[in-house]
């Protein structure tokens, strides 16, 4: 399949398409569409905020550098004025490193998931399927960047490039709250890109749902209970 046909494909026949995507599995369409459209709301959300306004809400939000005297908020912010460009070329080279750290560690784990569980597939045919599953999320660059583009001043806080999340749509959690960037960063279409792994998993193990189910979201539910288990303590 094309990648335009792939992309048809996962919305209308997401069988059909993960078994075209054990046969080729190609992954770097789905990789550089997110790694574009990330790289396209983060760098405008970086030359439009205040970046020495962003970095004091971060610094006193952080309990680790709250306790920080004036003077030495004073000094660091004077560094961000100073480096300013070299913030947004941090984040244009973080971006795709750490995207690909991401997809790499979802293959990891269904590798060795398959591995323990004899679903015999290799680590490319998983690195597609992580890229392929996630491929939806750009959809949510769209309202960040009418959030963007509809924004008046320079004091904007990083959850409107993440209009879909769960904090920014049901919890509004401030800043530094507990589970902030836990839920800021988890949006609805996550769970469409686990809809479509578990469907992949099924397709490619021919076991239950059930099977395919916790193969997907073990992971997450493991971090979800250990941001809990912070958040009551």
């Amino acid at each position: 399949m094309t990648p335009v046909q792939m992309l048809v494909a996962l919305a209308t026949a997401p069988r059909r398409a993960f078994e075209s995507l054990a046969q080729k599995p190609n992954w770097l369409f789905p990789f550089l569409l997110v790694l574009v459209a990330t790289l396209a709301v983060t760098v405008w959300y970086y030359l439009k905020v205040d970046l020495v306004w962003i970095t004091d809400m971060q610094l006193r939000a952080n309990p680790r550098t709250a306790a920080l005297t004036e003077a030495q908020r004073e000094l660091l912010l004077a560094r961000v004025k100073q480096y300013s460009s070299v913030t947004v070329w941090s984040a244009v080279i973080a971006v795709p490193i750490m995207l690909l750290a991401v997809r790499a560690l979802e293959a990891l784990w269904y590798s060795l998931a398959g591995k323990i569980t004899n679903v015999d597939r290799g680590f490319r045919q998983w690195f597609a399927l992580a890229n392929w599953t996630s491929v939806f999320g750009v959809i949510a660059v769209i309202p960040a960047l009418i959030a963007l583009a509809m924004t008046s001043g320079n004091q904007i806080e990083p959850g409107i490039i993440q209009p879909l999340s769960i904090n920014e749509l049901f919890l509004h959690r401030p800043m530094g709250a507990p589970g902030y960037q836990l839920w800021t960063n988890l949006n609805l279409l996550s769970f469409v890109g686990a809809a479509l792994a578990i469907i992949g998993v099924k397709t490619w193990s021919a076991r239950s749902w059930l099977f395919s189910a916790i193969f997907v979201l073990l992971p997450a539910a493991i971090i979800l209970g250990i941001v809990a288990m912070f958040m009551l303590r």
